[in-house]
């Protein structure tokens, strides 16, 4: 997949390239032009919402992980192992990180729903 938007990427710049060729020798814009503009701008919109979706998703996965971590800090303090301290100043800060992730991943939904 990183090799066809590498491959789109570079297509795309050769296309740029011939544009302002064209556009400097007052090439008129034709109606391809304008579609292929067209088609590029809502190929780049779907690009660029996958790319929030992933990153939505990251934060959600990372809070998940986050609360595991924590979890597993809790229960070794709960069994006595290690410092004890230590393990729920931890777990605290696990928490506190899952939040964070949590809040990330909510606002990148409201920013996409507006």
């Amino acid at each position: 997949m990183a090799d066809s938007r590498g491959n789109e990427a570079a297509q795309r710049a050769a296309e740029l390239l011939r544009r302002e060729r064209e556009l400097a020798a007052h090439q008129a814009v034709t109606e391809d032009d304008v579609k292929r503009a067209a088609e590029r701008a809502t190929r780049a919109h779907e690009r660029d919402n996958e790319a929030h979706r992933r990153v939505r998703q990251r934060h959600y996965h990372a809070a998940v992980a986050h609360e595991r971590a924590a979890a597993a800090h809790e229960l070794a303090a709960e069994e006595g192992l290690g410092d004890v301290d230590g393990h729920r100043r931890a777990a605290e800060r696990q928490r506190e990180a899952a939040r964070r992730d949590l809040i990330a991943a909510q606002e990148s939904e409201q920013q996409d729903a507006d």
